[in-house]
């Protein structure tokens, strides 16, 4: 039974889906298999035959059915939404497989493909596995089909009738076809008629599934596609005689899956598959053929034992590359392989970095050597000698790695990894030097031979190959699951903007914002995959929210849980910074904290968000999870949309509220119509006004309550509004209930193309009854001007007279704006003779600038829009000067009613303009000086002290917001610091009437707390006979500092000049002493010192020195106190061990005491350098220190503490001394001060001052605890 080992036929398992995959995603794994079938396949014809043509579908690691190129075709047939059908509901399920302990019946195997008839059959191991697949195809491959086949032929077993189409057809209807006759392929041919005997089909091309599939998505929907367009040419076909070896042959070479047969003329007469050649292979007849292959291959495996052991070896190895996906299990198993078959201790693959150097990906070693797997291995001269001879295709073959061949570095690193011998050949993927293939002899030398050298050559090709391989399919891989994230974000977004749809669908039904609540907490944590959702209401007092809906919390929690809002909550952060706030994990959060609301639940992820309000936010909306989460920018935006779609909904209905409040309370009829006429929604004074029920009007027509000489008027007004055009004052009547009509005035407008109509209606009944009235009443005029006619004729003749009498001008214009009549009078205002103005048009003598207005007021008179007007014009006089003129207009009407002309009177006011123009520029001018003026002026009722008005000056000096935040205050009691008393008021009364004025400069308070010095100055004023105080405020801040420093000024003046004379008196006795000393001991140097000894001499000679060294050191000391008083002493802070400078200044002071005193020096801390100048440190404890011994008795203790801190040394100094009697402390640190009990010991007042100096320097500070008689303790402390 070797003859049919199956284990040969089996392929690498198939690709897989999951079960809820769609059969798109399932379609692109599927040609992605293909794709990488042509892109391993060394003869791209056998591609075909090498790819799977199914997928395996799979759930936890269990094969649960399977999903073929046949299934995905009739389901095409069937027109499916590939992109919406999911894979489990389309697949052969439960799956026909075999385990792989059954391969070894290769009878019951084929069984399963003939009496199923299947194509694909997976193979699972005991556990239930997929752990490959047998096909129709491998199953040809595995056949020794010289002997098997030869014997039989093709007409036995082709398949007839074929299965034909036309090249027009589409690509679904041959999908159709081959879902309807259970076939793989469909001919095309020339005729789209059935065959018949006259007229035989002539084929011109194929259409398999696969061609189907590679079909894109979008041409199976929509059967645009031809199958011209996706055919495959008749590469070869055969004859009924030829024999299925022959077919197996022609295939093979092809790489189809399919042949046609044909006659002589190349007419169609039937087909072959590859289940066809199947379905020849009988049990009998394997069994008749058995000796004699055995027996011949028994022979040539003699012959060819060790050629065939490498092509087998080669064989399955690059069978193992096709039909694996998975690199490096593929580079496993050749290593695994090539090391049994080569018998050598090693085989490795070698993979390099971009350094050259590389690590072993692969490898299969004895367990007597040293594993490689995983280790950098280095070569340090590779990258630059060998890479491009390696590219090229360098093969090195090393029988003794001490032959002399190899360099001595290269020897010593093959000695490490224990290799005697080696072969390495180039692994060259697409022009690139991707690694190496070796072979390595570790105990011993080996002598290789040369087909184990073309053995790794070719092995090294192959290796290529699944390298190009594995990087396709794994491209693929990153396409489908990104795919897959695309879908899963697609439905993700679908399933939130189908959400957003209903959420505001709900929201334009409902009135009923529970509702939406409701919806949104139970809906919105579903669709984020949240434990918890809150609404949470801003409270009237903005202190504290509540918990007005919400999921996951305790139910009674809902309506009654509040929570703060303060700023350092998250809620409250959320409200303060009115952005949308997101958390990864509370725990972790340092913007705020988490109140017990959210603790108490075990919250630590979530956002936060507000819902706006109309005025003022409504409150929050939250989203919280138990686990950390990091929030995405969609899932942000998302919860925004849903707090937004909450807030216009509780917005609109606040809105609709206040609409119906005005709808309903309006004295005008409001009202919605369809375009047809039919009432919709009525306000109350519908019914009030008519009488009628509102169920009346809204079920029956508008035009059924109209009267009916309206009816059609009103029919064309709802025609012009369903027109989309607009009304305005139409005016109808309506009946009421008990039979009366009311006119009603009508401004309506349509919306929505027409279909409903917005309408405003006013009752005019009584307004409509006065026009009747009024009409009455005008004919019955009318009537008693015709009699009264000739009477206003007889007196036209006196009135004419009169006219030419009148004082004033009196003109008449006809409707054309042209002059008909001027009077004496108007002609001499303008400079005119009355002939010369009569016909010229009146805006001829009307000043250009004032046209418009003229015109407008003859067009009011006229349209009758005024009875009579009046106006203040220029005019232009005959030599060119401009005149004011008041006119006064009235219109006269013909007998008719209609408009005849205008009679005006004008009145020359130009002297009266003058005027007026001049007061109101004086009043201006005022006003400017009283508002520009640069100090602030207050007008003050001098009864009642408010103030009455100010000037913006006054606003800016006191920060007010404006004038009114003065006006009506007391400026003494809300605006000065310290207000008068009663009787300074008196006083200041009592001065005003005296001297007619008063000033002081006080302190003032500004509205925001600023203080400032104002000189106030205050005198009566009468104005428009009433008396007020004008009282100016100048701000003299500036001058009350400027005094505050020159008194300063002064007395530091005054204090320099004491410390001139103290520094005088100093000098003269500090110096003069000392001079005098100098002084004798050099006269007797001078006069008698060759007298003395030299030992006398010197004695002299060290007084003067020492006396110039004290001079010397008071000079140092003055000039130091002056450079600190100027800022120019210097300050150089280094590190300075200070314990050991004060040992050694207490070492020099000890000697220099000659122990008349104890010095104890004690220290605590750990030590430590600190930054400070060397040089002043040691004047401050030189100073402190001499004053100590100075002001000790004899054989007293002075005791110096330093103490390290954390943030500086603190130096404590004692004695037991004369100590600072009290009053003198407080000027301790003066210059040349010295306390009052120093008696006669000498001392310049400098030293304290010099330390005080020298510790302000180092932003330190010293204290001073003294007793008099007892002693006294100076405590210094410097920072660090």
């Amino acid at each position: 039974m070797m003859l049919l080992n199956l284990n040969r036929a089996l392929l690498w398992p198939p690709p897989t889906v999951a079960p809820g995959a769609t059969l798109a995603t399932a379609l692109t794994t599927l040609r992605g298999s293909l794709t990488c079938a042509i892109a391993s396949s060394d003869d791209p014809s056998m591609a075909t035959a090498d790819a799977w043509g199914c997928l395996g579908v799979v759930d936890h690691e269990q094969l649960i059915g399977i999903l073929t190129e046949r299934d995905l075709v009739r389901l095409i047939a069937a027109e499916t939404d590939l992109e919406t059908v999911l894979v489990s509901s389309v697949m052969a399920t439960p799956p026909i497989f075999v385990s792989q302990a059954d391969l070894q019946d290769p009878f019951a195997v084929l069984g399963l493909f003939q009496r199923h008839g299947i194509r694909h059959l997976p193979v699972v191991d005991d556990d239930g596995w997929l752990v490959g697949l047998i096909t129709t195809a491998s199953v040809q491959r595995m056949l020794e089909p010289s002997q098997l086949l030869q014997w039989q032929q093709v007409a036995e077993v082709m398949q007839q009738p074929v299965v034909s189409a036309a090249p027009e057809a589409t690509v679904v209807d041959l999908a159709q076809l081959m879902a309807q006759h259970a076939v793989s392929c469909v001919v095309l041919v020339r005729s789209a008629a059935a065959p018949s005997l006259d007229q035989p089909p002539q084929p011109v091309g194929l259409v398999s599934e696969r061609d189907l599939l590679h079909c894109p998505i979008l041409a199976l929907k929509g059967k645009r596609l031809s199958a011209e367009a996706i055919m495959q040419p008749i590469e070869a076909t055969l004859m009924p005689q030829h024999s299925l070896w022959q077919a197996h042959a022609t295939m093979a070479k092809h790489g189809v899956q399919q042949l046609l047969v044909t006659d002589d003329q190349g007419d169609l007469l039937g087909m072959v598959t590859q289940k066809s050649i199947l379905r020849g292979l009988t049990p009998m007849q394997l069994y008749q053929t058995m000796e004699a292959i055995l027996a011949e291959r028994g022979q040539r495996t003699e012959d060819l034992a060790q050629p065939a052991s490498q092509d087998r070896l080669l064989a399955s190895i690059t069978s193992a590359i096709h039909s694996s996906l998975n690199l490096k299990v593929t580079l496993q198993s050749v290593v695994d392989e090539l090391h049994q078959f080569l018998r050598t201790d090693r085989v490795i693959v070698y993979r390099f970095h971009a350094d050259w150097s590389g690590t072993v990906v692969a490898e299969a070693v004895t367990p007597d050597w040293m594993p490689l797997l995983g280790q950098l291995i280095r070569d340090p001269h590779f990258a630059k000698d060998l890479v491009d001879p390696y590219r090229n295709g360098r093969v090195q073959v090393t029988p003794d790695v001490h032959d002399g061949s190899l360099t001595p570095c290269h020897v010593n690193l093959l000695q490490r990894i224990q290799v005697k011998a080696l072969i390495v050949v180039p692994i060259v993927q697409s022009d690139l030097l991707w690694g190496l293939l070796a072979a390595q002899e570790c105990a011993q030398p080996r002598p290789w031979q040369p087909e184990e050298v073309e053995l790794l050559q070719r092995l090294s090709t192959q290796v290529a190959i699944a390298i190009q391989q594995a990087e396709l399919y794994e491209s693929n891989q990153r396409e489908l699951q990104e795919r897959q994230r695309v879908e899963q974000q697609l439905r993700q977004r679908t399933e939130r903007q189908e959400f957003l749809a209903q959420l505001g669908h709900m929201a334009l039904k409902t009135d009923s914002i529970p509702a939406l609540f409701d919806l949104v907490v139970e809906r919105l944590p579903k669709i984020l995959k949240l434990n918890y959702c809150g609404i949470l209401e801003l409270l009237p007092n903005r202190a504290a929210l509540q918990l007005k809906a919400g999921r996951g919390w305790p139910q009674p929690w809902v309506g009654v849980a509040t929570v703060g809002c303060e700023q350092r909550s998250q809620y409250g952060y959320t409200l303060a910074t009115d952005q949308p706030v997101t958390v990864e994990d509370l725990r972790l959060e340092t913007r705020f904290g988490g109140a017990p609301f959210l603790h108490n639940q075990r919250l630590v992820a979530g956002i936060s968000l507000v819902i706006a309000g109309r005025h003022q936010p409504y409150g929050i909306l939250a989203v919280h999870s138990r686990q950390r989460r990091r929030f995405s920018l969609d899932e942000v935006n998302f919860v925004q949309a849903v707090a937004n779609m909450l807030a216009s909904a509780m917005i609109r209905q606040q809105t609709e509220r206040e609409l119906n409040r005005f709808f309903n309370l309006s004295q005008d009829l409001f009202c919605i119509a369809d375009g047809d006429g039919q009432l919709q929604r009525i306000n109350p004074r519908f019914t009030e006004l008519l009488g009628h029920s509102e169920a009346e009007l809204l079920r029956r027509p508008l035009l059924n309550f109209v009267h009916t000489e309206d009816q059609a008027a009103t029919q064309a007004i709802l025609t012009q509004l369903h027109q989309g055009l607009t009304v305005q004052g139409f005016e109808n009547r309506w009946r009421c209930h008990n039979g009366s009509y009311r006119w009603i005035a009508w401004s309506a407008i349509p919306l929505n193309q027409g279909t409903l109509i917005y309408a405003v209606g006013r009752d005019v009944t009584q307004t409509k009854e006065t026009e009747v009235a009024l009409q009455t009443l005008n004919e019955h005029l009318e009537d008693l001007v015709s009699l009264r006619t000739e009477a206003l004729q007889r007196s036209e003749a006196k009135l004419q007279a009169l006219i030419d009498q009148a004082g004033v001008g009196i003109k008449q214009i006809d409707l054309q704006g042209r002059l008909l009549q001027v009077n004496q009078k108007f002609s001499n205002l303008l400079g005119y003779a009355p002939e010369d103005l009569v016909g010229q048009p009146l805006l001829d003598i009307t000043y250009p600038e004032d046209w418009e207005a003229d015109s407008a007021v003859l067009r009011q008179i006229i349209t009758g829009d005024t009875r009579t007007a009046e106006v203040e014009t220029r005019k232009l006089h005959r030599d060119g000067h401009v005149l004011w003129a008041h006119i006064t207009y009235a219109l006269v009407r013909t007998s008719s009613g209609k408009p005849d002309y205008i009679v005006s009177i004008v009145q020359d006011i130009t002297e009266r303009r003058r005027s007026q123009q001049e007061l109101l520029r004086q009043k201006n001018l005022r006003d400017a000086i009283f508002n520009y003026a640069t100090d602030a002026l207050f007008l003050v009722d001098p009864k009642t002290l408010l103030i009455v008005d100010c000037n913006q000056r006054a606003v800016e000096l006191f920060q007010a917001n404006s004038k009114n935040d003065l006006i009506g205050r007391k400026g003494g009691d809300t605006l000065q610091k310290y207000a008068f008393t009663p009787a300074e008021i008196q006083e200041v009364l009592a001065e005003m009437a005296e001297k007619g004025f008063w000033t002081r400069e006080i302190e003032y308070v500004t509205f925001l707390g600023r203080e400032f010095w104002g000189s106030l100055a205050c005198r009566p004023l009468t104005v428009a006979q009433a008396t007020l105080n004008i009282v100016r405020v100048t701000d003299i801040s500036e001058r009350k500092r400027a005094e505050a420093q020159a008194l300063a000024a002064l007395e530091r003046e005054q204090e320099l000049n004491t410390l001139k004379t103290q520094f005088i008196s100093m000098a003269s006795h500090e110096f003069r002493t000392p001079l005098t000393t100098i002084m004798g001991s050099a006269e007797l140097l001078r006069y008698a010192g060759h007298k003395w000894s030299e030992e006398k001499r010197q004695r002299h000679f060290e007084q003067i020195k020492t006396t110039v060294q004290h001079m010397a050191h008071l000079v140092e000391d003055v000039l130091l106190i002056s450079r600190a008083d100027s800022d120019r002493l210097p300050f150089h802070p280094r590190p300075v061990q200070v314990s050991q400078l004060c040992q050694t200044l207490i070492d020099e002071l000890t000697l220099a005491d000659q122990n008349r005193h104890q010095l104890q020096f004690d220290t605590s801390g750990q030590p430590y350098p600190g930054l400070y100048d060397q040089h002043l440190l040691r004047q401050i404890v030189t100073n402190l220190m001499s004053n100590a011994l100075k002001y000790s008795p004899e054989h007293s203790t002075v005791t110096i503490r330093l103490i390290y801190r954390n943030d500086g040394i603190a130096l404590e100094i004692q004695d037991q001394g004369i100590g600072i009697p009290q009053k003198d402390q407080g000027h301790l640190f003066q210059p040349f001060s010295r306390a009052t009990n120093v008696g006669n010991r000498q001392g310049t007042g400098l030293g304290l001052v010099i330390v005080k100096k020298a510790i302000e320097m180092h932003n330190g500070h010293i204290e001073v605890e003294s007793t008099e008689g007892v002693g006294t303790l100076f405590k210094v402390w410097l920072p660090k």
